[in-house]
């Protein structure tokens, strides 16, 4: 059985670049993102949360040499696997698992337990086609210097599994090592200890800043 692969963009060109980025595009990019692009039009709210796939249902190669292209252009984006397509759960159904969690959590942590909370929320510029982000706002922690000043989970779009903050960039990292590979490319080498140092970056763990 075959694996198929989505082009995911997160980032556009600059006006300058955008004609190329739009002459890149291939038939199958999601036809209202070509209209927004096109017409250089912002996203509406509902629009921020659909996916922006500009290519469905690819080769792991195929989806690489695209993403690749698309690149050059001046924008970016990642590889998503074939699954993530369509969402199964509803964004209601990822905030009841959200809640859940992060009362959890809180109910765990004899300081956070003390601490006021506001209701969870969507962070859309953070959730993916693959998880949807939830955080819940502290005023407290934000008074006590904890950076950032909020709790948050990542809810899994096919299923409701939560995903660990790391895991989003090893994935990344991974399909696009599989997709060099898949084109016989030579494997990307990253100066020693870069790569570890990025990722302690990415994790985004709680740091508390005296004041």
């Amino acid at each position: 059985m075959l694996t198929f692969y989505h082009v995911q963009l997160d980032g556009f060109p600059d006006p300058a670049g955008m004609p190329r980025f739009l002459e890149v595009l291939p038939s199958t990019v999601e036809p209202w993102l070509r209209e927004r692009l096109e017409l250089g039009e912002p996203f509406s709210e509902e629009e921020r949360e659909w996916p922006r796939f500009a290519g469905v249902e690819l080769s792991i190669g195929e989806a690489y040499a695209l993403l690749e292209r698309l690149r050059q252009t001046g924008a970016n984006g990642y590889l998503v696997p074939g699954r993530y397509r369509t969402p199964r759960l509803s964004v209601e159904e990822s905030l009841a698992i959200a809640g859940r969690e992060l009362r959890e959590l809180i109910s765990r942590h004899r300081t956070f337990r003390s601490f006021r909370f506001e209701p969870v929320r969507l962070d859309i510029a953070w959730s993916t086609p693959m998880f949807r982000v939830f955080e819940a706002y502290s005023p407290d922690m934000d008074e006590h210097g904890y950076i950032p000043a909020s709790l948050s989970v990542r809810v899994d779009t096919q299923d409701g599994h939560l995903w660990e903050s790391e895991a989003f960039f090893l994935l990344r990292e991974r399909l696009e090592e599989d997709g060099r590979r898949a084109l016989g490319l030579p494997r990307t080498e990253s100066p020693s200890g870069s790569s570890r140092l990025e990722r302690r970056k990415r994790r985004g763990k709680l740091k508390r800043v005296k004041r």
